[in-house]
């Protein structure tokens, strides 16, 4: 029960969090980003930026909602939905990443 509740927090966190990235507030998670000067942050394109993080934060709200249904129903296939998802949203931040430091 208190996994189910943990899981709930983090959806809706991340679903905020989510929002509040795809409606142009500053949350970037991109090292590139973080590391660069101010001058250098000035001239890139946050808008980028913005929709990697609130695809990642996507991510974070369809493998914990898996993870909650596993959790509510015992099927084990939510799990593997969760493990899937969670290996897709790494894979989306890696090539991501490299894509917005090429441009």
């Amino acid at each position: 029960m208190m996994g189910l509740v943990v899981l709930i927090v983090i959806i809706v966190v991340s679903f905020v969090l989510a929002i509040f990235a795809f409606s142009g507030k500053d949350i970037i998670l991109d090292d590139a980003y973080i590391k660069a000067s101010e001058e250098e942050r000035k001239n890139m394109n946050k808008q980028a930026y913005r929709l990697q993080a609130g695809i990642i934060f996507l991510f974070i709200v369809a493998m914990s909602l898996c993870n909650a249904i596993r959790l509510i129903t015992q099927i084990s296939l939510f799990g593997y939905l969760a493990g899937a998802m969670l290996l897709i949203g790494i894979v989306y931040a890696i090539v991501s990443h490299y894509q917005l430091k090429k441009k």
